[in-house]
C-alpha cells in the first residue's frame, strides 16, 4: 500500500475512533442526565449496585435494632410475624400475634362460630384502624361470630400457608379462609424484595421463605438465615447477598453480574430497562400476562403452578384437621376499576382454577360489583389499592351474607 494511502487510512481510522468516542460520551452523558432526573426509572431497576448495597445495609442495620413499636418482628421460618402485644397508632396486636384488641380462648364458646382468616395486608387491613378492618367489622355485624385475623402485611402465599400450617389449629376454628390477593404471584416467585423492588428506600425485612417446583410437588428453598445475627455478614459484604438470587425470579444476572451495569450509566439504562421489559412482556414465565392495563395472572407460569399446589395443600391440611377450607379472592382497587368497566379481572384465572379443582371460594369482586353502578369507587380504596374504611365494610358485609347463605 502506498505511503499516502496508509496515512489516509490511519487518519480515517483515527477520525472514526474519535467520532465513536464522542458519540459514546454523549450517550453516556445523556444517560447520566436521565438517571439524575428519573432515578427510579424502570421501577428502580436501573438503580446502581452501590445504591442497592447501601440500602440493603441500612435495612439490615434497622432490622437488627430493637424496635418495640415496629409492627412485625423477625421470624426464622416465616421471615417476619406480627409483634405480640403491640399497641401503636392504628395497629393493635394481641398476645397471640393476631390483629385484635383482645385475646381469644383456646376453644370458641358454645354456639359461637369461629373463623380464622390467613392472608396478607388485604386480610390484615392495612391503612385502616384495627376496628375498621373487615375481620373486626364482621365480629361487630354478626353476633356470636369470631373472626381471627392472621393477616400479615407483605406476606406471600408461601408464608401464608406456612403460618396456617404452624398455627391454624391452635385456636380451633371451624372455618378457615385463605386469602389470595393481587400481589400474590409476584411474591410467590421471589425470595427477597431487594431483587423485586430495587428502587425502594429501605426494606422492613429482606428475606422470606420461597416454595419451588419439585417434580409434581413443592420444596422450600434452602434457608440459612434462621436468626438475626445470620444477616450481619451482609452488612460487611452486601454484594454477597446476591447468592440468594438463584431462588428469585426477579434476580437479573445482567444487572448483578455485569461490569457495564456497575460502571456505566448507559449500561444501567439498557440492562435495567431490559430486565423490566423481559419480565413484564417477553418472558413466558412472567407472573402477569396480557396487554398493558389488561394483564391477568399467567396460568402457564411457575408462580401460578406453585399457587395451585399451595391451595391444594391448604385444602387438604384444613380438611384433615376438621376445618372447613375456603379460598378468599381479594382484588385491589386497580383490578376493580377494570372489572367495573366490563374488563376481565387480574385474578379471574384463580377463580376459574378454583372451580376446576372443586375448591370452595369467595370472590370479593362480587361484593363490589353488587354496589350501585353510579357509586364512587374511589371511596372504597386507599390509593386504588388497599380497602378503605368503606371498602372494608363492603367486604365484611358480603362475607357476612355468604356465611349466612352457606350455613357455616
Amino acid at each position: 500500500m502506498p505511503a499516502n494511502r496508509k496515512r489516509s487510512f490511519r487518519r480515517s481510522a483515527l477520525l472514526w475512533l474519535i467520532m465513536m468516542a464522542m458519540t459514546l460520551g454523549i450517550i453516556e452523558l445523556l444517560a447520566t442526565v436521565i438517571l439524575a432526573i428519573q432515578p427510579n426509572i424502570f421501577e428502580g431497576h436501573a438503580t446502581s449496585l452501590e445504591d442497592r448495597n447501601a440500602r440493603l445495609v441500612t435495612s439490615i442495620t434497622k432490622m437488627l435494632e430493637d424496635r418495640p413499636d415496629a409492627l412485625a418482628e423477625f421470624h426464622g421460618e416465616l421471615g417476619w410475624r406480627p409483634r405480640p402485644g403491640l399497641d401503636h397508632g392504628p395497629d393493635q396486636i394481641n398476645t397471640q400475634a393476631l390483629r385484635s384488641r383482645r385475646d381469644y380462648s383456646e376453644r370458641p364458646p358454645p354456639g359461637v362460630l369461629r373463623i380464622a382468616v390467613f392472608g396478607d395486608s388485604f386480610v390484615y387491613g392495612s391503612e385502616v384502624l384495627t376496628d375498621e378492618a373487615w375481620p373486626s367489622v364482621i365480629e361487630q355485624l354478626r353476633p356470636r361470630t369470631e373472626v381471627l385475623n392472621y393477616g400479615v402485611p407483605g406476606y406471600g402465599e408461601g408464608q401464608i400457608y406456612l403460618r396456617f400450617r404452624a398455627e391454624g389449629q391452635d385456636l380451633n376454628p371451624s372455618v378457615v379462609l385463605f386469602g389470595v390477593a393481587t400481589p400474590t404471584l409476584e411474591r410467590i416467585m421471589m425470595i427477597s424484595a431487594v431483587f423485586r423492588s430495587p428502587g425502594a428506600a429501605t426494606y422492613d425485612f429482606i428475606k422470606k421463605p420461597r416454595f419451588l417446583l419439585d417434580g409434581d410437588g413443592l420444596s422450600l428453598a434452602p434457608n440459612h438465615l434462621h436468626q438475626l445475627s445470620d444477616f450481619e455478614r451482609y452488612v460487611q459484604d452486601p454484594s454477597s447477598f446476591r447468592e440468594l438470587g438463584v431462588y428469585d425470579y426477579w434476580y437479573e444476572p445482567l444487572v448483578y453480574e455485569n461490569w457495564l451495569f456497575e460502571y456505566s450509566h448507559t449500561g444501567r439504562l439498557v440492562f435495567g430497562g431490559w430486565a423490566q421489559l423481559k419480565r413484564r412482556f417477553l418472558d413466558a414465565d412472567r407472573p402477569l400476562k396480557g396487554p398493558r392495563g389488561g394483564a391477568a395472572f399467567n396460568k402457564s407460569s411457575s408462580g401460578f403452578q406453585i399457587l395451585m399446589l399451595i391451595l391444594k395443600r391448604f385444602v387438604a391440611t384444613a380438611t384433615d384437621g376438621g376445618m372447613h377450607p375456603v379460598v378468599l379472592i381479594l382484588p385491589d382497587g386497580y383490578s376493580m376499576e377494570r372489572i367495573r368497566k366490563g374488563q376481565s379481572g387480574i385474578m379471574d384465572p384463580v377463580r376459574q382454577a378454583c372451580r376446576d379443582e372443586g375448591f370452595e371460594f369467595i370472590d370479593v369482586k362480587d361484593a363490589f360489583l353488587a354496589q350501585p353502578a353510579d357509586a364512587d369507587t374511589s371511596a372504597w380504596f386507599q390509593h386504588s389499592f388497599h380497602y378503605s374504611t368503606a371498602g372494608n365494610r363492603i367486604v365484611a358485609d358480603w362475607i357476612r351474607l355468604e356465611i349466612n347463605r352457606r350455613g357455616w
